[in-house]
């Protein structure tokens, strides 16, 4: 290679690594915000190196010289001056002559500033300038109104997935057209962090815009795992960026920006303590910190009971600046960020940008982000690509979970209070039933016989049925993870789990209880992760979600979760592949892991899901606990709601709660009867026979009489606040024993019949559905818009509504289906004849937006076969069938047959187009590339949409 083209190379290189794209006068693009045009001509036939253009217009030029070339030399600099005032007529500029000038050779730059006051000569410099640089320098570019993101430099795919790269450039798009909130959904282990790691370092090494970043999450198990991704993270030179340069670090009292930290992490928690608010008299200034430390209740909660807490109350003197952060990227955002802690988000964001990263968004995700999902990565996609692995189900049934019981008289109950902790010993008196789902949701129910049989039969299992390919060697048991519903369920699990292993009092490595109350819960995650001796984890929430162990391959409910999002990413915890050699090195009998295990001994798989959903345009009334409102009452505020909102929580205690509890009550306030009171407080509002409530400061006299036989016996109180949370019950007494072990039908079932009743509501409800019953839709039925419509109208109803995963459904269950099954299938199946599912391979049919119309057409049963618009067979064969039956209607050109293709590929992925107004609404840059004609004969481009649609879309 010749010394000019070595220099070539390294000065397209070094443009490259400032943010400059860098092409070919041929290539130019005028849409490119930053680039750099080799061999730009130049008047008298000259040519420009390098042309620099911002914006679509020029403002400098680059002389390249071969390697032992004197830069300084008057005959090189004259050259590279001269250039400035010889560009041509048409090249548009911000100034001529053309401000910016450098010469380099590869391994020297020398650069001219024409705005600097000093600007009569060259002055060595380290590296080419970014784009954004030359914009601030540049006074006619800073009166237009230009989006920085705009230069952004196109993102080089090496070194991520597929999946991490659309998302980063989906996200960068985002910022181009000025939004400034988004979401990223990505299926567990996808590699969010990794990705948010990419966007940082190439928002703040290509924009002026994003100096200060926060990595938000609200469990400092993820915070840990956030530092420790920041500061593995690798630039394309494999250069640990975030270490040496940008800096990462925990938020802090004392943390403050510097040239060393870029990027603060930090629990939300941890964040509201520092801007000045108060957690419950607790400090969390030590970041490594059990979350209970930070918690106000002090107790490990489900997740999703935050979103029935009252949002906290910013402080009045804020200790940071809304504008300090210019970046705000909020981990697993799916939780309590939008309710409770929503007001601390909302004080930075009209500054910061918000990043939400998460695999299972609700409809107050979509909310907060205003509905701009950037990128769109499913589970089903992930299980195709390998990154994940497929879960099958395991179910042990036992009597008292299927049945419920009967506690007899004499027997012993050992009753404890949920809120208080308090425990003691009691006797029945009388029978007491008690039923199935009691003893699933391990709340009110605690029997130990029920965890020691599917314990035992677990056992006796794994080595027979689940992995019976493996040396039944226990110590080599495959890593499970075991899901409990409290701190005490979890106690008593892992005390059952070391009887039932036979685990000597010395190992404490086996069995790992891994929650907020159990210690170091980061040491043990590691422990249970890498460790060989460690095989079973035993955790309520505090894993259940945003942990990596990719060597799980068991998980084992004991607690039934009727959260849908909780219980998504709970099953996360077991789909993450690993490779062979690194299963091995933590499970040495294991060969590999092509598939995980859910053990449901309480129903979670088959029991009815919730998810959180917006009312109110997007806000909610904040929940009032019994306790809340206790205090507030006490405290002198006696407003209508609050009297009002204890009305309907004692009425309902007296029909509710604990018989044998409000007996105790009754014994410490005598004259306290809940619902007479609660009739009279309805009575008095209603009627207004007391006086209407002003504030605190007025004596409210009847109102305190009303409420006095309550509020002023703390006792009661107290007692009132133990029988609204509940109490558990542990019956050591109880036998049980196995009545169902065995593999069950897989989750596609489930689904596909939640669908079909989806549907048939839907088909009464709306005329579009109604149309897909009745198999009558009209082309307009089959545009973008309509079929994006639909698919909203699907995701209201159901938030997790995705079509490549009920297609892949589909295809599990009828490509297996035989008439002896017929009678046990889901009911959305009317028929089982010659049924056909095409499964989605390539990347257009896993993303083409028509993919709804077979679907649906299958699940109403129109079509015994299930194949997508851009399967490549049928494409082809439809394609060329048009080709031919059109050859002397249209013009038939090469170029007319690839731009034919185009708008065909458009169509089977988009949808039907009718007129270059429709394809404007899906594909804008493709109408600026049709030929003149086209644009001109509004008339020929309409019958050729037309008729592509028709052939393409309409075939049945």
């Amino acid at each position: 290679m010749k010394p000019e083209e070595l220099a070539r190379l390294s000065i397209d290189q070094q443009l490259k690594d400032a943010g400059w794209t860098v092409v070919e006068r041929n290539a130019f693009n005028p849409q490119d915000s930053a680039v750099a045009v080799c061999e730009e001509l130049l008047q008298d036939n000259n040519r420009a190196d390098y042309l620099l253009v911002l914006y679509g217009k020029a403002v400098g030029v680059i002389e390249a010289k071969r390697k032992g070339v004197d830069l300084r030399s008057p005959a090189v600099i004259a050259q590279a001056e001269r250039y400035t005032h010889m560009l041509r007529p048409q090249f548009p500029c911000w100034e001529s002559p053309l401000p910016f000038i450098f010469i380099s050779n590869g391994q020297e730059i020398l650069a001219k500033d024409a705005y600097l006051s000093d600007n009569t000569s060259f002055v060595p410099v380290l590296r080419f300038p970014r784009p954004y640089e030359l914009c601030s320098r540049v006074s006619a570019i800073n009166n237009k109104v230009f989006n920085e993101f705009q230069l952004l430099p196109p993102l080089e795919r090496k070194g991520l997935r597929e999946c991490q790269y659309e998302a980063i450039t989906s996200f960068e798009a985002s910022l181009k057209c000025g939004h400034r909130r988004a979401l990223l959904v990505q299926a567990t282990v996808a590699g969010k962090t990794r990705t948010a790691c990419a966007i940082v370092h190439r928002l703040v090494k290509y924009s002026s815009s994003v100096r200060r970043v926060l990595f938000l999450v609200d469990r400092s198990n993820l915070a840990q795992a956030a530092l420790l991704a920041f500061n593995t993270f690798e630039d394309e030179q494999h250069v640990p960026v975030f270490v040496n340069s940008l800096g990462v670090a925990t938020l802090s009292e004392s943390a403050q920006f510097n040239d060393v930290n870029t990027v603060l992490v930090s629990t939300i928690q941890l964040l509201y303590f520092i801007i000045g608010g108060a957690l419950s008299d607790e400090t969390c200034s030590n970041f490594d910190e059990d979350m209970s430390k930070v918690d106000s209740c002090g107790c490990e909660a489900a997740i999703d009971d935050s979103f029935d807490s009252a949002p906290i109350i910013l402080p009045n003197n804020i200790q940071l600046r809304p504008d300090y952060f210019d970046l705000i990227i909020i981990d697993e955002c799916h939780r309590s960020i939008y309710t409770k802690w929503r007001p601390v988000l909302e004080y930075f964001a009209n500054h910061a940008i918000m990043l939400g990263l998460t695999a299972t968004p609700i409809a107050e995700t979509m909310e907060f982000f205003h509905n701009n999902v950037v990128s769109q990565y499913s589970f089903v996609q992930s299980v195709v690509d390998g990154i994940n692995v497929p879960p099958v189900v395991y179910r042990i049934d036992t009597q008292l979970t299927r049945s419920g019981g009967q506690i007899l008289a004499g027997e012993t109950i050992h009753l404890g209070s949920h809120v208080f902790g308090n425990e003691q010993v009691k006797r029945a008196v009388t029978p007491v039933f008690y039923q199935g789902r009691d003893v699933q949701h391990s709340r009110a129910i605690m029997v130990p016989a029920q965890i020691y049989a599917v314990l035992q039969e677990y056992k006796n299992v794994v080595f027979t049925k689940l992995y019976p390919e493996r040396e039944p060697n226990f110590a080599f048991l495959p890593k499970t993870l075991i899901f409990t519903q409290n701190e005490r369920h979890a106690k008593l699990v892992e005390e059952i789990c070391r009887d039932v292993f036979a685990v000597p009092a010395s190992d404490q490595s086996f069995v790992q209880r891994i929650t907020f109350k159990a210690g170091n819960s980061f040491a043990r995650i590691n422990a249970f992760r890498l460790q060989t001796a460690c095989r079973i984890a035993i955790t309520v929430t505090l894993i259940s979600t945003g942990t990596d162990i990719p060597a799980v391959e068991i998980l084992l409910f004991l607690t039934d979760i009727h959260s849908q999002v909780l219980y998504q990413q709970m099953k996360g915890r077991g789909v993450r592949y690993i490779s062979d050699d690194s299963l091995r090195e933590v499970t040495p009998n294991a060969e590999h892991k092509d598939h995980f295990v859910i053990i449901d001994a309480v129903g979670v798989t088959k029991s009815d899901k919730l998810v959180p959903q917006v009312v109110n345009n997007g806000t909610k009334r904040a929940y009032k606990s019994l306790e809340q409102v206790l205090e507030e009452l006490s405290r002198g505020l006696l407003s209508d709601d609050n009297m009002m909102l204890l009305a309907q929580k004692i009425c309902t205690l007296s029909n509710r709660g604990d018989k044998d509890e409000l007996l105790e009550l009754k014994k410490v306030a005598p004259l306290l009867d809940l619902s007479r009171l609660g009739q009279e407080i309805f009575t008095s509002l209603e009627q207004q026979l007391i006086p209407p409530f002003i504030n605190s400061n007025e004596d409210n006299i009847e109102r305190k009489a009303l409420l006095s036989v309550l509020l002023t016996n703390v006792r009661a109180r107290r007692k009132l606040i133990e029988i609204s949370h509940g109490y558990f019950k542990l019956l050591p007494q109880q036998h049980d024993s196995v009545v169902l072990s065995g593999f069950m039908p897989n989750e596609s079932e489930v689904r596909l019949k939640m669908l079909d009743k989806t549907l048939k509501q839907l088909a009464d409800d709306e005329p579009l559905f109604q149309a897909y019953k009745d198999d009558a839709l009209q082309m307009s039925d089959m545009s973008f818009k309509q079929l994006n419509r639909v698919q909203r109208i699907l995701l209201q109803h159901d938030p997790f509504f995705e079509v490549s995963r009920l297609w892949a459904d589909c295809a599990a269950l009828y490509m297996s289906i035989t008439e002896a099954d017929a009678d046990r299938v889901v009911d959305c199946s009317v028929t089982y004849g010659a049924k056909v599912v095409v499964a989605l391979t390539s990347k257009n049919e896993l993303q083409a937006v028509t993919n709804i119309v077979p679907l649906l057409r299958f699940m109403f049963h129109h079509s015994t076969r299930l194949e997508s618009w851009a399967q490549p067979v049928r494409f082809e064969r439809l394609f060329q069938l048009w080709c031919n039956n059109n050859c002397s209607k249209f013009p038939m050109a090469n170029e007319d047959l690839s731009l034919y293709r185009t708008l065909a590929l458009q169509i089977v992925t988009g949808g039907a187009l009718v007129n270059l107004q429709s394809l404007y609404a899906v594909n804008h840059l493709l109408c600026w590339h049709l030929p003149k004609h086209f644009r001109e004969q509004s008339d020929l481009a309409s019958s050729v949409f037309q008729s592509l649609s028709a052939c393409l879309i309409w075939e049945k």
